[in-house]
This record gives C-alpha cells, structure tokens and sequence, in this order.
C-alpha cells in the first residue's frame, strides 16, 4: 500500500508522551525487543533506509507471546509509517470478529510488550498521546481504517488477529481498500509469494519540511 499523507485525512494529534528517541540499527536491535526478535521481518536484518526523522518509534509487534510483525510509527501524527512481515498464502479472507487493539509499548498505563484490546474505560487520555483511539475512526464517512499489514496476507488466525492494532493502521479514502483487494489477490495467486519479506510503506514528508 502506498499512500502520501497529503491524500489522508489526518488524525489529530495531542502532546506527546516524553518516550526515547530511536534514531538507527543499534536501538533497533536493543529497544522494545526484549527477548523477541522482529529483526526476522527485514531483509538481512536492515531497516529500510531514509527515514530520518527522530522522532519515529519501532514497535515489535507482539501479541499472544510471539512477535507478528514490525512497525515504525510515527506518535505525533498517530500513524505507522511502515509494516515489515512476512506474507503468508491464506484464503484472502478478512477476520470478522478480532477487536481492535492498542499499544502498550507507546504508552505507560501496562506493564507489558504485548497489543491489548480496547476495553470500557480505557485510558483515553493517555494512550492518545501517542497514538490513535477507537474515536478517531468513529462516525467516519469519508475514511475508513486502513491496514498496512492487512489482515488477508496471512493465515494463522493469531497473525490475522494481530493485524488488528491501531498502530497498524492509516486513515484510508472510503472504498481504496479494493484497490488493494485486487493486488493483494494477485500476490495469493503467484507460485513463488509464500513468505515473502514485504515492507507496506506510508509515504510521507519528513516533519522538518512540514509547513509550521
């Protein structure tokens, strides 16, 4: 999926929670992996090259104690810039019933690595600091929730599952998804694209050439 940010609707964003700053290789390979290794889902190892920004935050995407892909979000702007995974054959079918999730790991409310559910009461205030909420997308006409690494590109009902986390998502214009419907059944239908390394990317400017 390639989409600039400039064609999206933006999630409004409130002040950021004070959170390290991740600026290459060596803090991808220290910082919020734990004893999980999300390096699996890049080339060699590699993030993509780039993306100077310091601001952006890799999340090892953990849930039901494995990691399921990787992200690098932005939590100013509430929106992942790219998903690496590992593209599975599967049937092509959405899950129905997964709820959507946020992210412990950009924020300070759970002692824990791994996405959790949205629940009654949840800590609004708190998690919209750095990322997006369920009211973001409520009432939502002209956009719709748009995975990166969606959930028709794998087939273990975790995986699938685990797509469902806020911080997996961009605004997307009503009705794109079956733009990306089509090639994502291209891919289901080559011989040769069963795990393969993919990186969803979000094209957006750098924050520094942003108009003030």
């Amino acid at each position: 999926m390639y989409i600039h940010t400039e064609d999206l609707i933006k999630i409004k964003s409130t002040p950021e929670e004070k959170l390290p700053v991740l600026k290459g290789m060596k803090e991808l390979e220290s910082c919020y992996f734990h004893n999980f290794n999300c390096q699996v889902f890049l080339f060699r190892g590699v993030p993509p090259k780039g993306l100077q920004d310091p601001t952006l935050r890799y999340v090892c995407q953990q849930y039901h104690g494995k990691p399921r892909f990787l992200t690098l979000f932005d939590p100013i702007d509430h929106i992942p810039i790219y998903s690496a995974y590992i593209f599975q054959k599967s049937d092509g079918l959405k899950t129905m019933d997964a709820p959507w999730m946020f992210e412990p790991q950009l924020s300070s409310i759970l002692e824990t690595a791994e996405m959790q559910p949205f629940v009654q009461g949840y800590h609004h205030q708190l998690l919209h600091r750095t990322q997006a909420v369920l009211e973001d997308y409520a009432n939502a006409v002209d956009f719709e929730r748009g995975q990166l690494n969606p959930d028709e590109h794998h087939n273990s009902p975790d995986d699938k599952a685990a797509t469902y986390s806020l911080t997996n998502v961009v605004p997307e214009a009503s009705g794109q998804h079956s733009v990306w419907s089509h090639d994502m059944a291209r891919w289901q239908a080559s011989p040769g694209s069963a795990n393969t390394l993919v990186v969803s990317l979000l094209l957006p400017r750098l924050r520094s050439q942003r108009a003030v």
